[in-house]
């Protein structure tokens, strides 16, 4: 099971997009939706993968069998699939008369707009939660529509005055109905955690709350009374990240928002996030990103 896992192919939100069986068009950065996927063959998708998205399904018409870390799910419709980014996925099989929403959202993308909301409501997009809700026909005729809306609010993206706001505010609604529905369909993926499982979550809970203030992995590794060594091994095991990249991504995730939504200088920026100095923060964003914090926030004003 490990050797799988840490042999398993990275899809990314790229490759989708460039998939012609999935006819995805895009014209929001990291982010992709299609109200009529029908079936299609992906090699890529036959063998286990990990993405950089979070992907969205609903089954509206046949029959589709997904793995989702190793464990099968049958889905007929109605049936509602969400599969995050580190989780293991794998296309089984499905039926030819299959038809599908579905969406895709980067991990960078979720961050950038919604990071203060997205911990809460992403708490059923983890491992403690089975992935495949089997809606009512009300609630999947919510989604349904909910889905068509986002498509339609993309293709306005770029040409209504507001067609930014109105995209965001169409999946801020989207992940409100998912929030309020998975108090009704989500339920515990497995009775009992492994050992493994239940310190990577703890290390996940740990992280969430307090990357602004510490980014060391001893110091996480303390609280959860293991060795730093054994932490990042487990993580990696469980999420294919080592807990050092895991504390990253918070970090970065959270000064790609701050940098694009708060009027907050550069200075105030690494403060808040605990850098020793804004030299120092400067360095550490431009080795993930590509780009100073002051080019990223230009890059973003233009979008």
């Amino acid at each position: 099971m490990t050797g799988k896992k840490q042999g398993a192919k990275m899809y990314k939100h790229a490759e989708l997009l460039q998939d012609t069986e999935l006819d995805v068009k895009s014209t929001v950065p990291g982010f992709a939706v299609n109200c009529n996927l029908q079936f299609m063959d992906i090699p890529a998708l036959r063998n286990n993968f990990r993405s950089d998205f979070l992907g969205i399904i609903l089954v509206v018409k046949g029959r589709l069998k997904i793995s989702i870390n190793l464990e099968e799910h049958i889905m007929e419709p109605n049936s509602l699939l969400l599969a995050t980014p580190h989780a293991l996925k794998q296309v089984i099989s499905m039926d030819d008369n299959t038809i599908l929403c579905g969406l895709s959202a980067t991990v960078d993308f979720m961050g950038k707009i919604f990071a203060d909301k997205l911990l809460d409501l992403m708490n059923y997009f983890s491992t403690k939660y089975c992935p495949h809700w089997q809606l009512d026909d009300k609630d999947a005729a919510t989604i349904a529509t909910t889905f068509n809306v986002l498509l339609h609010r993309t293709e306005e993206y770029n040409t209504h005055t507001y067609g930014k706001e109105l995209f965001y505010h169409s999946f801020a609604t989207l992940l409100y109905e998912l929030g309020g529905m998975g108090q009704k369909y989500a339920r515990i993926n497995h009775a009992d955690f492994s050992r493994k499982e239940n310190l990577v979550m703890a290390f996940t809970t740990l992280v969430q709350r307090h990357f602004r203030q510490q980014r060391n992995v001893q110091a996480f590794a303390e609280q959860l009374h293991v060795t730093p060594k054994y932490l990042t091994e487990t993580v990696k095991e469980i999420t294919g990240s080592t807990a050092g990249e895991m504390i990253d991504q918070f970090v970065i995730l959270e000064a790609k928002r701050m940098l694009s939504d708060t009027p907050l200088s550069i200075l105030q920026i690494a403060e808040e996030l605990n850098f020793s100095d804004q030299s120092f923060f400067g360095k550490y964003f431009k080795r993930f990103v590509g780009h100073s914090p002051k080019e990223y926030r230009q890059i973003q004003r233009k979008i």
